[in-house]
């Protein structure tokens, strides 16, 4: 195919006419590169690929595409091209070289901080329980109607373009009608999803995270905005104060948006809200349209708002009521995700993701209002990852837990002593809490403490199945963990 094909209509400019240059696919990695490929040069945090482009003359690459101003060597052998915009035009050439997969899908869209995960698979299997076959992507992986897709991309929740349009091409290929993606804040900020135009896109909330990236909160919160532009319609929890002024600052636009949440300024909001223990919710959904009763398997007040933005998103996309409310009874338990593990034990444990100090505290609240004994938590903070989060992290712990482990969640580069000195300092009742470095022995020895009702809930590794410290990922699951356990137990 001709590289003109690939571009974008406006801002590319090179040293010959795309016109001339045939290319057969393109790769933004070096290792990765085959004969005739179009290499983009995206220079990231700690890679510059132009250091590289003896390597891109061997591998047989055809042209490069890099971003304006960038010096290219005069005796490169290689017709270079320059973008005004290199993301969002390394966006569409992997658009284009995929056929455009987006344009056959409806896709979904959601953002912020703490919810994602769990807003996107609940929406994700409305479509699909309802008759509309759809995919997931996000933190989680990929997946299409239950079955998990191969998303060559790493572990990213958004993947980058070269990873993303293959796998929408690939849903589209097996009769995927619609994709629900979880768009993450990095992702924005580096235009992984620039070409994108979404049927709606869902605002969750927004907390301190991700600073050691976007350095402060106003950026953070600016990134998020920057996905609406992209969406024909906003579902946005106005509970949250950010949300709340992104409504304001979209319908000051003329943009179309759902004011959703738990208060009476809400439009789509819940009333006879009420819990089954750690079993199920029900709750009536007010709209100015309709009302009716929903119920699911999932517990807390977190999961009324990831159910209300979905169950919103879900009827302004045309699901009917009965089709919701007969869908969420059959909803899977996200994994990782405040999950209630089955177990033939006299006391219960549970596994959650969250990893910041507002995540943290809704969940052991919500865990707290259903535990009949001793509540304990289990947790750390990554390294390398914002340390003024982690005395708020060990304070909440400490003040709404009976007692609180404090263990290793992946230290990454950092010192694990060091990241325990920094939770600890949040804390000061000693007898309140310990600490345990080895997380699989933290795990044992707390559930060596546990008593009939009891609940222990272990948080930060969700659906993580590995530890990464000293630049090594090391494979590591929880759930294995505690089914030896288990078996041990078996055989006393």
């Amino acid at each position: 195919m001709k590289l003109s094909t690939l571009f974008p209509p406006e801002g590319i400019s090179g040293t010959i006419a795309p016109d001339a240059v045939e290319v057969f696919g393109a790769s933004v990695h070096t290792d990765k590169i085959k004969t005739g490929d179009l290499f983009i040069a995206k220079r990231g945090a700690h890679t510059d690929p132009l250091s590289l482009l003896d390597t891109v003359v061997e591998r047989g690459a055809a042209a490069i595409l890099t971003a304006r101003g960038t010096e290219i060597p005069a005796t490169l052998p290689l017709p270079v091209f320059f973008a005004e915009d290199l993301a969002g035009a390394s966006c569409h050439v992997f658009d284009a070289l995929y056929g455009y997969p987006a344009r056959s899908l409806r896709l979904f869209a959601v953002t912020g901080t703490n919810g994602k995960t769990t807003v996107a698979q609940i929406l994700s299997h409305l479509f699909s329980a309802s008759g509309v076959p759809c995919g997931y992507i996000g933190t989680l992986g990929a997946s299409l109607e239950g079955v998990t897709l191969d998303t060559a991309g790493g572990t990213m929740t958004t993947p980058e373009p070269d990873a993303l349009f293959p796998l929408l091409c690939k849903m589209k290929q097996r009769g995927a009608l619609a994709v629900v993606m979880e768009v993450s804040s990095h992702a924005l900020a580096l235009g992984r999803v620039k070409t994108l135009a979404f049927e709606s896109a869902i605002f969750t909330n927004l907390t301190e995270d991700h600073l050691d990236f976007h350095k402060d909160m106003e950026s953070y919160y600016l990134a998020k905005q920057a996905l609406f532009s992209q969406s024909e319609l906003a579902v946005v929890n106005v509970d949250d104060a950010y949300g709340e002024r992104l409504a304001a600052h979209l319908a000051d636009r003329g943009g179309r948006v759902c004011r959703v949440g738990a208060i009476q300024a809400a439009d789509y909001r819940l009333s006879e809200w009420y819990e089954n223990g750690l079993e199920s919710t029900k709750y009536l959904y007010c709209s100015p349209y309709n009302e009716f009763f929903v119920e699911y398997p999932l517990y807390g007040a977190f999961n009324a708002y990831n159910t209300l933005l979905a169950v919103t998103a879900a009827i302004k996309a045309g699901l009917c009521p009965e089709e919701i409310r007969h869908a969420l009874l059959s909803l899977p338990k996200p994994r990782g995700r405040a999950e209630v593990l089955s177990l033939p034990l006299p006391f219960t444990v549970i596994i959650d993701y969250a990893h910041t100090p507002d995540a943290m505290e809704k969940v052991i609240r919500a865990t707290r209002r259903q535990t009949r004994g001793k509540l304990f938590v289990l947790f750390g903070a990554g390294g390398d990852r914002e340390k003024e989060k982690r005395p708020f992290m060990g304070r909440i712990a400490e003040e709404l837990a009976d007692f609180a482990v404090v263990s290793t969640d992946n230290p990454r580069s950092e010192a694990r002593e060091d990241i325990f000195a920094d939770i600890l300092s949040g804390m000061s009742h000693p007898d309140k809490y310990t600490v345990i470095p080895d997380r699989a022995a933290a795990i044992c020895w707390t559930l060596d403490r546990m008593q009939e009702d009891d609940v222990l809930l272990l948080l930060g590794k969700g659906h993580e199945e590995y530890l990464i410290e000293d630049g090594q990922s090391v494979p590591f699951s929880e759930r294995t963990v505690i089914e030896n356990y288990v078996k041990r137990k078996r055989l006393l």
